[in-house]
């Protein structure tokens, strides 16, 4: 990980401030409330610096991923290859088209990021939930092949539909950030202003899609 641009990511976050500053004033209400006796200093104290450490613990681990670098093309083959072989050698066309879809969404990432370096942990996170949804194909596909009833083959066949069609999209738009930036350095007034903005759309809705994707499953396993 890149410490630096860790610290100036964390430090851009304003909930970052309004963790520290909402810990403050609440340590500081404490006191006031219960008074300034060592117990209460102590207790309210370090009920504070955990709940900032945590915060900060959570941040590392999701600019981290386990210490992966996904803009790593090698890294990000491998961490493909491994969603692959849960499939044990099976051909699938849709598995096909989303896993070079991912590759090439790999490329794109590599290369803004090549350029736009202090978006680096947006591009981690977006490739992560690249995986994810790759992660959902296999799980579908291999759902699929099991399925005995028409009613738990469609809605397996559903959650396989949106997934792919969300690797799509999400190769669509970081095909679009790239050539933004590639025409950047053209003409710098204004094509990068909104390319974090883009970025975390990218991650929300990918997120969103996933979160449904599960919801349903648990749904359905429930029923």
């Amino acid at each position: 990980m890149n410490w630096k641009i860790f610290w100036r990511k964390v430090l851009s976050l304003p909930q970052t401030y309004f963790l520290i500053v909402g810990s403050a004033l609440g340590y500081l209400s404490l006191i006031i409330w219960l008074g300034s006796r060592p117990v209460i200093l102590i207790v309210g104290g370090a009920i504070t610096t955990s709940m900032i450490v945590v915060w900060f613990w959570k941040l590392k681990k999701l600019y981290a991923f386990s210490g992966a670098n996904l803009l790593d093309s090698a890294i990000f083959l491998n961490q493909l290859a491994t969603i692959e072989r849960k499939l044990m050698g099976g051909k699938n066309a849709d598995w096909e088209q989303t896993c070079n879809l991912a590759q090439e969404c790999q490329t794109f990432a590599q290369r803004i990021a090549s350029r736009e370096s202090i978006l680096i942990p947006e591009f981690l996170e977006t490739l992560y939930t690249v995986l994810s949804l790759c992660e959902q194909v296999v799980a579908s596909l291999i759902a699929l092949a099991k399925m005995q009833t028409e009613t738990y083959k469609n809605l397996t066949l559903q959650h396989l539909q949106n997934t792919c069609q969300r690797v799509q999209e999400t190769h669509h738009l970081l095909q679009q950030l790239q050539d933004r930036v590639l025409l950047s350095s053209l003409d710098t007034s204004r094509v990068k202003t909104n390319l974090p903005d883009s970025l975390r759309v990218i991650i929300a809705e990918n997120q969103i899609v996933l979160e449904q994707v599960r919801q349903n499953s648990s749904s359905s396993q429930g029923g």
